[in-house]
């Protein structure tokens, strides 16, 4: 039976307590949101950590609504079920709601947050084992353990220089396509980014945080006029499973055939969400057949590079970025405005 190790819970109950806490102080602390990633993680070995901090008491990181420039704001601890249930989502982005209903479970979207999917740890079949298990390779980019080795190789990709463990969250692909930012919050201040430089491809260091500093927010834009979108992903299982490929599509389709300001990310892949510009500049502007559809899908399959870390060979994820990009195109020509 894997035991979580001991470790103390901080409930900050203000933002200043919260950030507070988040000082760096020996303890190795972490953010707990939901938890449902986290824990199965810390009985596996990971994230040693002597003290978890929950901010679910700080009702402003709850909260899911419409600012005054008509951009829309969802708390990063607001929980995935209440992300998906929003009348503010449901009503401007319904793509965003759908993408959060396939995750997991009903019982796990009424824990797990929207913000914690953003920063789910990726994943890789040599890391995401028990302890003992690991031990015997001798740890890993990702994962060094010094008292059985140096802890400087990728075995699913020996060679490679950084990790290449693969990011699996859900909700990124389609918030990367709809122009998200987030705001991030420390002690010394705020900062607001794009959602595209919020994650870097090692799968060692895939978010772009520093020590003390926590995701606040996600900020959407207001939508463009006409603008469509839609979220697509294959698993294993039609429940619970990780994604082995997910994309999001966002893009205005003129006079009901002509594709224009597309944005296109495939995610699940590599260790962050990819975008295909060239795929994007193969379609935008051209009216949509169908041999261009399977162009465009092509494409985009072509400038993913999977490895052989999760589910499913190189060659069928391949494949299945190509169905993804061709039936969520399809869905867009189909779609009512978002």
């Amino acid at each position: 039976m894997m035991r979580l190790p001991s470790f103390d819970v901080a409930i900050p109950r203000t933002m200043p307590e919260l950030l507070e806490n988040l000082r760096p102080n020996g303890l190795g602390v972490k953010i707990m949101a939901g938890g449902t990633d986290l824990l199965v993680n810390m009985k596996q070995g990971f994230h040693i950590s002597r003290r978890l901090v929950w901010p679910g008491r700080i009702e402003e990181l709850r909260h899911i609504n419409t600012q005054i420039g008509g951009e829309i704001s969802i708390g990063a601890m607001a929980t995935l079920s209440d992300v998906a249930a929003s009348d503010v989502v449901k009503t401007s982005y319904p793509s965003l709601s759908k993408a959060v209903l396939s995750i997991a479970t009903p019982a796990v979207r009424n824990r797990a947050t929207i913000g914690g999917n953003l920063c789910l740890d990726t994943r890789c079949y040599f890391y995401n084992e028990s302890e003992f298990w690991r031990s015997s390779l001798g740890g890993c980019l990702k994962l060094n353990i010094p008292t059985h080795g140096t802890g400087d190789v990728c075995h699913s990709a020996p060679g490679n220089a950084m990790c290449s463990a693969v990011s699996s969250s859900d909700s990124a692909p389609i918030l990367l396509a709809l122009g998200a930012s987030v705001e991030i919050q420390s002690a010394q201040g705020k900062r607001i980014v794009p959602l595209s430089d919020f994650y870097a491809n090692d799968g060692m260091r895939f978010l772009n945080l520093a020590t003390g500093e926590l995701l606040k927010r996600i900020i959407l834009p207001v939508s463009r006029y006409g603008l469509r979108s839609a979220h697509n992903k294959v698993r294993s299982r039609q429940s619970v499973d990780f994604p082995l490929a997910n994309v999001g599509i966002a893009g205005v389709v003129e006079d009901g055939r002509v594709f224009t300001y597309l944005r296109i990310y495939v995610g699940a892949i590599q260790s962050a969400p990819i975008r295909v510009p060239s795929a994007e500049a193969l379609l935008n502007g051209r009216e949509a057949t169908t041999v261009l559809i399977e162009k465009g899908a092509e494409e985009a399959a072509s400038c993913v590079k999977p490895i052989q870390n999760v589910g499913g060979t190189v060659g069928y994820r391949k494949r299945m970025v190509a169905m993804l990009v061709k039936r969520t195109l399809v869905q867009l020509l189909t779609s009512a405005r978002d």
